[in-house]
Protein backbone atom coordinates (compact mmCIF):
# COMPACT_ATOMS: atom_id res chain seq x y z
CA UNK A 1 0.00 0.00 0.00
CA UNK A 2 1.50 3.40 -1.21
CA UNK A 3 -0.72 6.06 0.50
CA UNK A 4 -3.22 5.72 3.22
CA UNK A 5 -6.93 3.97 1.87
CA UNK A 6 -5.14 3.32 -1.43
CA UNK A 7 -6.26 -0.63 -1.20
CA UNK A 8 -10.08 0.12 -0.14
CA UNK A 9 -12.83 -0.62 -2.70
CA UNK A 10 -13.57 2.42 -4.80
CA UNK A 11 -16.39 4.92 -3.57
CA UNK A 12 -20.00 4.01 -5.57
CA UNK A 13 -22.01 6.88 -6.57
CA UNK A 14 -25.66 7.37 -7.95
CA UNK A 15 -25.46 10.44 -10.52
CA UNK A 16 -28.81 12.29 -10.69
CA UNK A 17 -29.32 13.69 -13.92
CA UNK A 18 -27.20 12.81 -17.29
CA UNK A 19 -26.66 16.37 -18.41
CA UNK A 20 -23.94 18.04 -18.66
CA UNK A 21 -22.28 18.17 -15.50
CA UNK A 22 -23.02 14.23 -15.40
CA UNK A 23 -21.08 13.36 -18.59
CA UNK A 24 -18.18 15.43 -17.29
CA UNK A 25 -17.89 14.01 -13.76
CA UNK A 26 -18.41 10.76 -16.01
CA UNK A 27 -15.55 12.02 -18.15
CA UNK A 28 -13.15 13.02 -15.33
CA UNK A 29 -13.60 9.42 -13.81
CA UNK A 30 -12.70 7.55 -17.31
CA UNK A 31 -9.40 9.81 -16.90
CA UNK A 32 -8.71 8.69 -13.53
CA UNK A 33 -9.06 5.28 -14.52
CA UNK A 34 -7.11 5.36 -17.63
CA UNK A 35 -4.33 6.90 -15.00
CA UNK A 36 -4.67 3.98 -12.79
CA UNK A 37 -5.79 6.70 -9.93
CA UNK A 38 -9.85 6.11 -9.97
CA UNK A 39 -11.69 5.74 -6.38
CA UNK A 40 -15.04 6.15 -7.27
CA UNK A 41 -17.28 4.43 -9.27
CA UNK A 42 -20.59 5.16 -11.15
CA UNK A 43 -22.96 2.80 -10.00
CA UNK A 44 -26.31 4.62 -10.92
CA UNK A 45 -27.75 6.95 -13.36
CA UNK A 46 -31.10 8.08 -12.62
CA UNK A 47 -33.02 10.79 -15.45
CA UNK A 48 -36.34 11.60 -16.17
CA UNK A 49 -35.56 10.75 -19.94
CA UNK A 50 -34.54 6.97 -19.94
CA UNK A 51 -33.05 7.58 -23.08
CA UNK A 52 -30.58 9.76 -21.65
CA UNK A 53 -30.00 7.78 -18.31
CA UNK A 54 -29.34 4.80 -20.25
CA UNK A 55 -26.51 6.17 -22.76
CA UNK A 56 -24.72 7.76 -19.80
CA UNK A 57 -24.88 4.69 -17.65
CA UNK A 58 -23.93 2.37 -20.76
CA UNK A 59 -21.35 4.57 -21.14
CA UNK A 60 -20.12 3.67 -17.15
CA UNK A 61 -21.43 0.26 -16.88
CA UNK A 62 -23.70 0.89 -14.63
CA UNK A 63 -27.70 0.74 -14.12
CA UNK A 64 -29.89 3.08 -15.13
CA UNK A 65 -32.91 4.22 -13.39
CA UNK A 66 -35.74 6.16 -14.19
CA UNK A 67 -36.01 8.14 -10.26
CA UNK A 68 -33.49 9.54 -8.22
CA UNK A 69 -35.39 7.98 -5.70
CA UNK A 70 -34.40 4.48 -7.03
CA UNK A 71 -30.58 4.92 -5.92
Amino acid sequence: MTAAGSDAAPARIGLVGAGRFARFVVQALEVQALEGSARVRVRAVADRDPAAARALAERCRAAAEPSWRRL
